[in-house]
């Protein structure tokens, strides 16, 4: 188990570090980042409450970055038809080409990490993750 570990901290830093040279060329903070690359791939999270909850960062902070990101023109917030404090928050034409690069920068990054990786061998983790995931979902419901 040390290897998956280690494994997932290597992916977790080689990823940081793609990311934090993205964001120096594009003059965007991180979070603010992360957080339009959320919205973008995650429609059915539109809340900062959903940022919070989901991506486990504190609430002030995605305040901060929510904000800034409306402030420079990247998303805008919308009321919520029967509940008067949530607002939507809703990406604009402006962040779509961060998002388009951002997405290309997630497809290469997994494309470099599963080089010299057969067809089978990815099939078979991915089976793998599939039923551990699965279990996860047992496991927490036993919990409930």
């Amino acid at each position: 188990m040390h290897f998956v570990y280690e494994l997932t901290r290597k992916i977790l830093a080689g990823y940081d570090q793609v990311c934090g040279q993205f964001c120096h060329e594009q003059d965007i903070a991180r979070t603010s980042f992360d957080i339009l690359l959320f919205l973008a791939n995650n429609p059915k999270c539109d809340t900062a409450r959903d940022i919070v909850e989901v991506r486990h960062l504190k609430a002030n902070l995605v305040s901060i970055h929510l904000d800034r990101l409306e402030a420079e023109g990247y998303i805008t917030r919308a009321s919520v038809q029967g509940d008067r404090r949530k607002r939507a928050l809703r990406l604009t034409e402006k962040a779509a080409p961060i998002i388009a690069a951002g997405r290309k920068l997630q497809r290469d990054f997994f494309a470099r990490l599963e080089e010299n990786v057969n067809d089978a061998d990815k099939a078979a983790l991915l089976r793998a993750l599939e039923t551990m995931n699965q279990n996860m979902d047992k496991l927490l419901e036993e919990r409930n």
